[in-house]
C-alpha cells in the first residue's frame, strides 16, 4: 500500500509537471497488479489496494470499475473518491475529476486527505483552463498542508497557475489608528497676509484622531501576450473612511468620519514590449478615473505615460518614465494639465537584500491659488531578503517638497516640506489560506511657511497580503 506521504509527494510532482506539459499524468509507476481469480471475493481494503495498483500501472479503466463498486457500498469512501478522481484525471475527464475530488474534500476527516483532494481539484480546474478556480483550491490546499515542504509545493504550483491565468485579482484591507485622519493643522490659529488679527481654527480644521478603515480591489486581465509583448487592462477601486475618536468628537462635535472619506475608481490600458537586444521592456499606459471626497465627486483625470525598464548591471535595475495628465476639479470647475518624470533604482546586495531609490518631479501647469505647484519627491527603501525572526521587514523614508507660486495664505510662494518614515512588518509565521498579516508603522510631518498646513500624523496600519 502506497504511504500517504509518498502519495502526497507524487501528486505534487505530477501537478507541477503536468501544468508545464513536461510529464503525462498517466506515467507508469509500478508493475501491473495480479488480476484476481474469478469468483474471488475481495474485501473493501483489498479493492482499494488493487484500484491503486491498476492506477499506477496505467490502467485507469480498471480503477474506475473498482471504485464504482466501492462508492456504491459507501458514497463517502474518501480513498475511493480520491482514486476515482485520479483515474478521471488520467483519462482526461476533468469535470468528473473535479466532482469526485470535491466530494473527497467534503468527506475527508484528516488534513492529509483534504490536502490531496484540494490538489486534485486544482489540477483538474487548471487543466480545463479555469485558473482562478484552481488558485482558490490551491489556497485551500495550502491551508491544510501537512508539512512545510507541502506548503512550499503549493506555493510553487500557485505561481505556475498565476502565470497561466489571464486574470489577476488583488484584494487589500486595512485598519489603522491615526493621530490625524483629516490632514488637519497642528496650529490653533490662522494668520492671513495683510490682516492684523488672528483667526481661531475650528475643530474640523485641526488634526483629529481616529481609526482609518480601507479596502480595495484590483482586477488585471491579460489581453495579449507573445514572446516580445503583452497587453493588459486594469480596473481598480480603492476606498477609505474613518471613525473619529472621543477626543476628536469633543473637538469637532458636528464632524463625522465619513466627512473625510475618499474613494477612487479608475482603469488602465498597458502595453509592454521588448526591443531586440534590450535588457528590459518599454511600457506605455493610458489611465483614467475619478475620485470622491466626503461622498461628493472631487476629481477626474486622464493620464498617459511611457517608461523603460532595464538592467544597468547584474545587481542594478533602473526604471525611468515620463507622464502627462489632465485633471478636472469637479466642484470648482477647474481643469488643468500636469507633467512629470520619475525614476527608480534598485540595487541587490550580496546577501540578497534590496536597496531602492525613487525620484519624481511634477509640475501643475496652472496658476490657481494653492492648487498649482512644482514638486519633488525622493524616497529611499530597504527590503530584507530573508525574515528577521518571524518578520518580513521593509523600511522606507520619504521627502516631498511642494512649492505653490500663488497662495492665499502667504506672501509670495507657499512651500511645504513633508518627511516620513515607514516600517513594514509581515508576520510570516501566521498563514491563513495563503495570506499573512501585515503591519505598517508610519510617521509623517509637514512643515509649511503657512501655519494652516503644518501637520503631523502617526499611524499603525493592520492589513493582509498574499504570501504566494
Amino acid at each position: 500500500m502506497v504511504s500517504s506521504c509518498t502519495a502526497d509527494r507524487l501528486r505534487a510532482l505530477l501537478f507541477s509537471l503536468s501544468l508545464l506539459g513536461l510529464f503525462p499524468v498517466a506515467a507508469a509507476m509500478a508493475q501491473t497488479a495480479s488480476v484476481p481469480e474469478e469468483g474471488l471475493v475481495l474485501t473493501p481494503d483489498a479493492m482499494r489496494q488493487l484500484a491503486r495498483a491498476y492506477l499506477v500501472d496505467g490502467q485507469p479503466g480498471q480503477t474506475i470499475g473498482l471504485t464504482e463498486a466501492l462508492l456504491a457500498r459507501d458514497a463517502d469512501d474518501v480513498t475511493a473518491l480520491l482514486l476515482r478522481a485520479e483515474a478521471e484525471v488520467v483519462t482526461e475527464n476533468f469535470p468528473a475529476a473535479v466532482g469526485f475530488a470535491g466530494r473527497a474534500f467534503n468527506s475527508a476527516t484528516t488534513n492529509g486527505e483534504r490536502f490531496a483532494a484540494a490538489r486534485l481539484v486544482a489540477l483538474s480546474q487548471a487543466k480545463q483552463g479555469h485558473y482562478t478556480r484552481a488558485q482558490f483550491w490551491l489556497r485551500r490546499a495550502g491551508q491544510v498542508a501537512p508539512t512545510p515542504e507541502a506548503r512550499q509545493a503549493v506555493a510553487e504550483d500557485y505561481a505556475i497557475v498565476r502565470r497561466r491565468n489571464p486574470l489577476a485579482i488583488s484584494l487589500s484591507f486595512g485598519i489603522a489608528p491615526s493621530s490625524n485622519v483629516n490632514g488637519g493643522s497642528l496650529s490653533e490659529v490662522l494668520i492671513l497676509p495683510g490682516l492684523p488679527f488672528e483667526f481661531v481654527l475650528d475643530g474640523e480644521a485641526r488634526a483629529l484622531s481616529g481609526i482609518q478603515i480601507s479596502g480595495g480591489v484590483n482586477l488585471t486581465y491579460r489581453l495579449h501576450v507573445d514572446e516580445n509583448s503583452a497587453t493588459f487592462v486594469d480596473a481598480r477601486f480603492y476606498g477609505r473612511t474613518y471613525a473619529l475618536s472621543a477626543q476628536a468628537k469633543e473637538m469637532a462635535p458636528d464632524a463625522k468620519g465619513s466627512d473625510y472619506a475618499d474613494y477612487s475608481i479608475y482603469g488602465t490600458l498597458t502595453h509592454r514590449w521588448l526591443t531586440e537586444g534590450a535588457s528590459g521592456p518599454w511600457t506605455a499606459a493610458l489611465s483614467g478615473g475619478q475620485t470622491w471626497y466626503g461622498q461628493e465627486p472631487y476629481l477626474r483625470f486622464i493620464q498617459a505615460s511611457i517608461g523603460r525598464e532595464f538592467r544597468a548591471t547584474d545587481f542594478d535595475r533602473l526604471n525611468l518614465g515620463l507622464f502627462a495628465e489632465y485633471q478636472n476639479r469637479i466642484e470648482e470647475g477647474d481643469a488643468f494639465p500636469n507633467i512629470g518624470a520619475r525614476g527608480r533604482w534598485v540595487h541587490e546586495l550580496d546577501q540578497g537584500d534590496d536597496v531602492g531609490l525613487f525620484v519624481s518631479v511634477r509640475d501643475s501647469l496652472t496658476d490657481i491659488a494653492d492648487v498649482g505647484f512644482q514638486g519633488l519627491t525622493v524616497s529611499a527603501s530597504y527590503d530584507f531578503d530573508k525574515p528577521v525572526g518571524n518578520f518580513d521587514i521593509g523600511l522606507s523614508a520619504d521627502l516631498d517638497y511642494q512649492s505653490f507660486p500663488v497662495s492665499a495664505y502667504t506672501y509670495g510662494a507657499r512651500e511645504d516640506i513633508t518627511t516620513g518614515v515607514s516600517v513594514i512588518l509581515g508576520l510570516n509565521n501566521i498563514q491563513y489560506y495563503g495570506f499573512e498579516p501585515l503591519i505598517t508603522l508610519t510617521a509623517s510631518q509637514t512643515q509649511s511657511n503657512a501655519d494652516l498646513f503644518d501637520s503631523a500624523d502617526l499611524s499603525v496600519d493592520f492589513g493582509i497580503r498574499s504570501s504566494f
